[in-house]
């Protein structure tokens, strides 16, 4: 006579496990249905907005050769600027002095340098708003 051995399950315990496989296995599909669906939709955007992305990769090249140019106004302002100042230090029997000399050209070449900055801002900013 063949002793069958004793399940360790309850038929109750194997059904509650056969639901909760269900639901992990549901739960997955889900998962990937999900994952299929969020890359379906980045591959739609990245095509949706190839040129759009083209021109803002051309545009920030611009803004960039731009900052380049305001820079070079500001280094221009602050080496006039510099060079407008004429310092005789203190010694013996003299008090010393500074002078400022060209005033309104190097307030001028400071207003220049901040225009174009400001400028350079202003057409960035309406430039992004045309990517909505």
């Amino acid at each position: 006579m063949e002793v069958v051995p004793e399940s360790l399950v309850t038929d109750a315990q194997a059904a509650k496990m056969e639901r909760v496989m269900e639901k992990i296995h549901i739960a997955a599909k889900n998962d990937v249905d999900l994952s299929n669906q969020v890359v379906g939709d980045l591959v739609k955007y990245k095509e949706g907005t190839k040129f759009a992305r083209k021109q803002l990769k051309w545009e920030a090249k611009e803004w960039k050769h731009e900052a380049k140019d305001v820079a070079k106004s500001y280094k221009h302002a602050w080496k006039f600027d510099m060079k407008q100042i004429h310092y005789d230090p203190v010694r013996p029997g003299h008090p010393g002095s500074i002078e400022f000399t060209n005033t309104d050209q190097v307030v001028q070449n400071w207003r220049n340098a901040i225009q174009e900055d400001q400028d350079l801002g202003d057409e960035i900013v309406n430039d992004l708003k045309s990517y909505k």
